[in-house]
């Protein structure tokens, strides 16, 4: 037998709940006798190392039939030292991963997280190839609970990513705005933890019950993540991407957002916000993020020579919009 290290065993027993959970989910419609169904799947479980190859594919062809009564049984087999039973189990779940039914894929997809720490290293290898063999299911069930918990996924810096838009589901999404519609709280940052091409994480601060510390352990998990903590009120600028240039010189104005209600361009030069001199952008970000939406400002720029004094009503960062394009 053999000892599981404190951290795996305290991971298998989370594990053990959520699988737990699962398949009482589906025990009316599928399990009507728990006992025998135990029965039944430790008898295929113990079949998987005979030495009669029938036996054995039958026994592989069977067990994903019994869904999430199986899974923690195939966790224990890939621990065992047997090579080929390891090999078998995770193979299993792997197959078990592309169900299509979604409570499998996620208690599966549980269960190969946590053999990533096993002590057997081939069934260790064998879950991680799984898991990254099969980023496109991670991914789907990800957007769909991100999207459910009030997430705004991007597709571009201002764009949002749309659902019905299947072609959208083939691009990369590095951009999540975490914002007042958000209700998945650090809990639900376990789906954000699925998603490895996000690239930035904008938070929107005291809107929502996300902590800073659960974002930084979501960072943990993704290393490239960059997390950018924002205020509740937006104002819909990008600076010029040239750090050369000194000033807060805008590049592009965000369609329907405060900026481009209240008459800023691409190109203008904003010098204060409400009678406050403007440095640089990060000096405007930190300006915005002491108000909320709905406030109103005076922004004055410089345009082509001339100076300009600009009312603008602040907005929320919530609203699904896409970039202006650059006006003459």
């Amino acid at each position: 037998m053999i000892m599981l290290k404190p951290r795996f065993q305290k991971h298998c027993l989370m594990a053990a709940l959520v699988l737990m959970f699962a398949a009482n989910s589906h025990a009316a419609e599928e399990v009507p006798d728990a006992t025998d169904t135990t029965q039944q799947v430790a008898a295929l479980i113990n079949q998987l190392s005979s030495d009669d190859y029938q036996i054995r594919r039958q026994a592989t062809e069977k067990l994903p039939q019994f869904r999430q009564a199986a899974i923690e049984p195939l966790m224990d087999l890939a621990h065992e030292e047997d090579l080929e039973a390891a090999v078998r189990a995770v193979s299993i779940l792997e197959k078990m991963y592309q169900s299509g039914d979604k409570e499998t894929v996620d208690a599966v997809e549980t269960a190969l997280l946590w053999l990533l720490e096993s002590p057997n290293r081939s069934a260790a290898i064998r879950a991680n190839d799984a898991l990254k063999g099969n980023y496109g299911i991670r991914r789907a069930r990800a957007i769909e609970e991100i999207i459910k918990m009030g997430g705004v996924l991007k597709v571009e810096p201002d764009k949002a990513l749309d659902p019905k838009d299947i072609n959208n589901f083939r691009q990369a999404i590095p951009v999540l705005h975490l914002g007042e519609k958000w209700t998945g709280g650090d809990a639900g940052l376990k789906q954000v933890a699925r998603m490895s091409e996000l690239k930035y994480i904008y938070f929107i601060e005291n809107v929502n019950e996300v902590t800073r510390e659960g974002l930084l352990g979501l960072q943990a998990a993704l290393p490239d993540l960059t997390l950018v903590y924002r205020g509740a009120a937006q104002l819909g600028v990008q600076p010029m991407p040239d750090p050369r240039m000194r000033g807060c010189h805008i590049a592009v104005v965000t369609r329907g957002s405060a900026a481009d209600v209240g008459g800023i361009r691409e190109r203008d030069h904003i010098v204060s916000f409400d009678d406050k001199p403007v440095e640089d952008f990060e000096q405007l970000v930190e300006y915005i993020r002491a108000k909320k939406p709905g406030d109103k400002v005076v922004i004055r720029v410089n345009r082509e020579g001339r100076t300009l004094s600009l009312d603008i009503v602040l907005k929320g960062w919530d609203r699904a919009v896409k970039p202006a394009r650059a006006r003459e």
